[in-house]
């Protein structure tokens, strides 16, 4: 904001030789503003004119450089999945297999069972992540349901 010292109000400001950057404006009451659009060295004049048509005028040399380049994006981080620690345990009789979110302990599967039944970490979907496979043997045949490493969805398993 340009100002004057002395003079009578209202004061007004004006461009009167050269030109201000392109982009950029002076208003009548003195507010430079705007965002320059090229880099360079702006030679311009302003001019104050009071009420009693009294003027003063200032040279000024207003130099604008380049911002410089904005590095180059690095690699975007890779999520991780979530680390799911699995468990079996005897409760009234079944077998729980809960499988809890390693970072929060927030229980994220819950399936009870009448037999007995091992809980296995193995990549039975082929995406290099642990699954959650529950084993057991119903009607003496070994079975397997597993649920994904990634976000435990279900997923189809061949017999064991």
């Amino acid at each position: 904001m340009l100002t004057t010292n002395g003079g009578t109000v209202p004061v007004t400001f004006a461009v009167t030789a050269g030109t201000l950057p392109a982009g950029m404006t002076l208003s009548a009451a003195g507010l430079l503003s705007g965002t320059p659009t090229a880099a360079g060295a702006f030679l311009f004049t302003i001019t104050a004119t009071d009420a009693g048509n009294v003027m003063v005028s200032l040279a000024y040399t207003l130099t604008i450089t380049a911002s410089p380049a904005p590095p180059p994006p690095g690699p975007l981080p890779v999520p991780r999945p979530p680390e799911f620690v699995a468990r079996v345990r005897k409760k009234k009789g079944k077998f729980l297999v809960e499988v809890t979110d390693a970072a929060t302990g927030a229980v994220r599967l819950s399936r009870s069972f009448a037999f007995k039944v091992q809980v296995l970490r193995l990549d039975v979907s082929g995406d290099g992540l642990p699954d959650v496979v529950v084993q057991f043997r119903k009607n003496g045949k070994r079975r397997r349901i597993a649920f994904s490493g990634r976000d435990l969805a279900p997923l189809p398993v061949s017999p064991a």
